[in-house]
């Protein structure tokens, strides 16, 4: 109990252990895998726990086929809840080539049903795991496999579920529990590590569900099953923009042709002034008369 809450190990019913007993948490029980039982002989170990069980494919089906009660739960009406459960099956796809596909009610009624099957129970339900109603336990999944209930996730019914407010209202945050059930469903037990989203405990709210991403060791864990993540390559490299054939040098504007010089060598005449009226025109000049000049004797 002392090492998947992450507290010291005493083996001492201490006051920290006797808070701890009145946290709510999942149903399921913790499994000391062979990891933790090597921990003296190895100075550094995994965390988390695999139960040696996964989905043999990579599209897994998800459908709900119950919701919270309205009186305990007013504030999650069934879309809302549908999108909450969206982004907690998105937190284990980030890293991995997993793909959720939701089934929807009007699915539902033709007879499919999803491999991973959501619903809120109250007390005895069928399973084995009866629920206790507020605070004790939260939720429980079972793990894949060929079994009738192969991944199908409870939550208490009895529990006052909410939005991203979980948090000192005297309410659980509906997000954070669903994402750690789903990695129950996905082969994942508790892990001992802190911060892990698969520790045994109600942890309360984890902020904005639509950026949240696994802590490291959930990543390695659900990675250890399914792989990672392939990044998305194109199907041919990428091609740079391509440089123009022979690049010339810019061509400046053309100046306009010189004017033909005129075939008279005189200047040309400027324009007239329109409409002008004609002036007399004076005598030609004649060419003066000289006479002899005459020079007297001083």
């Amino acid at each position: 109990m002392q090492r998947f809450a992450g507290i010291e190990e005493t083996g001492v019913l201490d006051n920290a252990t006797l808070s701890l007993m009145k946290t709510p948490r999942c149903s399921l029980p913790d499994i000391v895998g062979t990891e933790d039982l090597l921990k003296k002989r190895r100075k550094r170990r995994k965390r988390y726990t695999l139960t040696g069980l996964r989905w043999e494919k990579n599209d897994i089906t998800w459908s709900v086929h119950s919701y919270p009660s309205p009186s305990l739960s007013p504030t999650l009406y069934p879309k809302l809840v549908d999108l909450i459960l969206t982004y907690a099956f998105l937190a284990w796809s980030k890293t991995t080539p997993l793909n959720f596909h939701h089934i929807h009610s009007l699915q539902k009624n033709l007879n499919q049903e999803g491999d991973i099957r959501v619903s809120f129970p109250s007390s005895k339900h069928e399973d084995g795991y009866p629920f206790d109603g507020r605070g004790g336990t939260l939720a429980h999944a079972f793990f894949p496999g060929m079994g009738d209930m192969a991944g199908d996730t409870h939550f208490d019914n009895g529990e006052h579920w909410s939005y991203s407010y979980g948090d000192g209202t005297g309410t659980t945050d509906l997000f954070t529990v669903a994402v750690h059930e789903f990695g129950h469903a996905l082969g994942l037990s508790h892990s001992s590590f802190n911060p892990s989203i698969m520790r045994p405990y109600y942890q309360g709210t984890v902020g904005d569900i639509q950026s949240y991403t696994l802590p490291m060791d959930d990543q390695l864990a659900i990675q250890a099953i399914y792989g990672r993540k392939s990044a998305t390559r194109p199907t041919s490299a990428p091609k740079y923009p391509e440089l123009p054939n022979d690049p010339e040098l810019p061509k400046y504007p053309e100046l306009p042709n010189d004017p033909e010089p005129p075939k008279h060598p005189k200047y040309p005449k400027h324009p007239e002034l329109p409409n002008q009226p004609e002036l007399p025109r004076l005598p030609s000049p004649s060419p003066p008369i000289l006479t002899p000049r005459k020079y007297h004797k001083v």
